[in-house]
Formats: C-alpha cells, structure tokens, sequence
C-alpha cells in the first residue's frame, strides 16, 4: 500500500513572455501566471511468486489539481490567426489496474510483460 504526493511543475517553456511565432497563423504566448499541478497517488499492490513466474498486480488511484493545458483560441475571425497558451484547467483523475509479469526461463533468461488498463476522467 503506499500514497504519495508530488509537485508537477510547469516547464520553463510555459512561462516565456516573448511570442514564438511558428508561421504566421500560429502564436505561442507564454503564461507568467501558471501554477504547479499537485498530484495524490495511491497504490495498493501485491506480488504472488512461483517458481519461475512472478506476478505483480497494482491498483492505484490518482488525482490532480490545477492540470496544465494548452488553450488554443482565435482573437479576430477575420484574421484567421490562432493563439495558443498554458492555463491551469481543472483537475483530473485516473484510475486502473497494472499488472506486471515476470518469467524466468534459466539463471540469466527472463521475459517481462507488462498490461494497463487505465479510466482518465477531467
């Protein structure tokens, strides 16, 4: 079983002042007033162990505040020029089950396999 709580930073990109300008159709703005993303994360695992085959299933549960998005938006529809920025956009919760597998065939042949199934809901 474990919880842990992190600190998702915005990248440095996000917050220059200055327009990037990929064509001229396409502006990048950057976003001064961004805040960081907080994330709670819970996992509840257990590991069933044979002779040769491992099995590791985990069950976890994450929710995020303050998500970092992209906003694209058009100012004037005569121009047909589109801005795009980073915005704090609501929150973010995914939950589902990992299991991860383990075989291993002599001293030093193993395989590794890994499955996830997973629900995203903003």
């Amino acid at each position: 079983m474990n919880y842990s709580r992190r600190i998702d930073r915005p990248k440095g990109l996000y917050f220059i002042p200055y327009h990037s300008i990929a064509d001229n159709q396409n502006i990048m703005l950057g976003n001064q007033n961004l805040d960081p993303s907080y994330v709670h994360s819970y996992e509840v695992g257990y590991a069933i162990q044979q002779k040769r085959l491992t099995i590791n299933p985990t069950l976890y549960y994450r929710y995020k505040t303050d998500d970092v998005k992209k906003l694209t938006y058009q100012e004037d529809e005569s121009t047909n020029v589109f801005y795009t920025t980073s915005v704090n956009l609501g929150t973010r919760k995914d939950y589902g089950l990992d299991p991860k597998f383990l075989y291993r065939f002599a001293t030093l042949v193993e395989t590794y396999g890994k499955y996830q199934c997973f629900l995203l809901q903003y």
